[in-house]
């Protein structure tokens, strides 16, 4: 009975989320997993990223926060981590809310990551989503910018001083 229980939940829970307002931004960066990872997983990393006042305590119930400007306005991540599996996915809940962020990682070969990071919430919150994906578009587009392949010309004037 616990198995068909479970069967069913499972089998109805991906067009509950369907339903829940959400928003998602996706990337493809020039960047290995690990070391996509650890941009989102790392005090280190969120500050590469341009954020300021950063914690994370990567475990169940560990918290993260840190905060930027995007947009002229201040995007605050503020949660307890609910999920996570290394290098593949990244969940927290927004405090004192019913809503989630969920980070996805895919290896794209030895030399790239997919990144899709879904926002949602379990009542009409959609306000408070729409300038977030607005926000995370720009970090990934900085994000591509930032790991993009450079050509060998390039590098070369680079290396040689020239711009």
């Amino acid at each position: 009975m616990k198995k068909l229980l479970f069967l069913l939940v499972m089998m109805t829970m991906p067009a509950w989320c369907e339903s829940l307002p959400s928003t998602s931004a996706d990337a493809i960066i020039n960047l290995p997993l690990a070391n996509t990872w650890k941009l989102f997983s790392t005090p280190e990393g969120l500050k590469q990223m341009g954020y300021e006042d950063v914690s994370i305590a990567l475990q169940l119930n560990g918290s993260i926060h840190a905060e930027r400007i995007a947009k002229q306005q201040r995007e605050v991540l503020d949660g307890a981590i609910s999920s996570f599996d290394p290098e593949h996915m990244l969940s927290w809940q927004w405090r004192n809310s019913t809503c989630w962020s969920v980070l996805y990682f895919n290896a794209m070969g030895n030399e790239m990551t997919q990144i899709r990071w879904l926002d949602f919430c379990a009542n009409d919150k959609s306000t408070e989503l729409q300038p977030l994906a607005q926000y995370h578009r720009e970090l990934f587009d900085q994000l591509v910018r930032q790991y993009a392949p450079e050509c060998h010309v390039c590098k070369e004037e680079r290396e040689a001083g020239f711009r």
